[in-house]
């Protein structure tokens, strides 16, 4: 239905001579049948419609920021045609969905799934994203531990990190911290284990962000336990971030630890983000939330101390891979 609307609406731009509208949609069209190659690819006979409709929705993202972008440097001309396409591409979506219907919606998913845990969590999203292509978007992604198997099938991106070391989860009690750092002889070999095991990430295509990267220091705040301006931590810890940084990973500034109350800044250090804007790095905001309350927790603090750190711009996930956006 959504191929014939595209089509149909062709003919009558043609027949219309609405040269701006044809323009447009031969535009949509074309993003469709780059959908279809990509679907091939992977053995399918063409894109769903969830799929295109994505792309659309990504189409209307562009836009919008380019709108911005022209009216804030005075070129109302050029932000009206935007708005124009925009309009036209709307004009194939679904409605969306208003809070309340969203919330009933992923209530009934939850029932017809019979999901019982977070681990039922893909079954859920699967399902919305099959029964309300367009009128909700939804994107999938998996933290992906250094020391677990891999299985990235059904998902979109990936945060990847390391959560165990020797034995011991980094991230569990003070008191693990502390014996993880004596299992080791010292919080200087741990650190060098730690960043050596997160450099590691930078051999798996498949990961996009690297999640919390030093967590090793959630109960080090103010250096509780070990000084992390030593030049041995400084020196792994650069290390292992310019290796992933070559490899083209995206850094994830972190705020589960202030919202959890283990910490009053975020992951990274502000040291660190230093030193990942001097070698062009990109970063990204997630609050890892274990909770809808902690959603979006201490966002501002973050845009603040990016920007304190020399960032200007953030790195969102579109649908189709990540884009830069300026910090406002």
């Amino acid at each position: 239905m959504l191929r014939e609307d595209i089509q149909n609406a062709i003919k009558d731009a043609m027949k219309n001579h609405e040269t701006d509208r044809l323009s447009t949609v031969r535009m949509i069209l074309a993003g469709v049948k780059e959908k279809d190659v990509d679907a091939r690819g992977k053995g399918k006979e063409c894109a769903a419609d969830a799929d295109i409709l994505s792309m659309m929705q990504t189409m209307i993202k562009q836009r919008q920021e380019s709108a911005k972008m022209y009216r804030d440097g005075s070129r109302e001309d050029l932000a009206a045609k935007e708005e124009a396409e925009i309009a036209i591409i709307q004009g194939f979506m679904p409605k969306q969905m208003n809070d309340a219907e969203v919330e009933e919606a992923i209530r009934t998913a939850i029932a017809e799934t019979a999901a019982a845990s977070v681990k039922d969590m893909g079954k859920v999203m699967a399902a919305l994203k099959e029964k309300y292509a367009g009128k909700i978007t939804l994107y999938t992604g998996l933290e992906y531990d250094a020391a677990a198997e891999k299985n990235f099938d059904g998902y979109e991106y990936f945060f990847g990190s390391g959560h165990v070391l020797g034995g011991f989860y980094v991230d569990s009690t003070r008191e693990r911290a502390i014996a993880l750092i004596e299992h080791f002889g010292g919080a200087e070999k741990a650190a060098d284990v730690f960043f050596a095991n997160y450099a590691s990430m930078a051999q798996i295509p498949e990961v996009d962000i690297v999640g919390h990267f030093d967590l090793l220091t959630k109960y080090n705040e103010q250096g509780a336990l070990y000084d992390t301006q030593s030049s041995w931590y400084r020196d792994a810890a650069f290390a292992a971030m310019e290796t992933l940084n070559a490899a083209g990973k995206i850094f994830e500034m972190n705020t589960g630890a202030i919202s959890r109350g283990y910490r009053t800044t975020p992951y990274p250090s502000p040291e660190l983000l230093r030193h990942l804007h001097d070698i062009g790095g990109r970063i990204v905001i997630s609050s890892d939330s274990h909770s809808a309350s902690s959603i979006c927790c201490a966002f501002d603090l973050c845009e603040q101390i990016a920007r304190s750190c020399g960032f200007d711009e953030l790195w969102y996930f579109n649908g189709s891979g990540f884009e830069p956006e300026k910090l406002s």
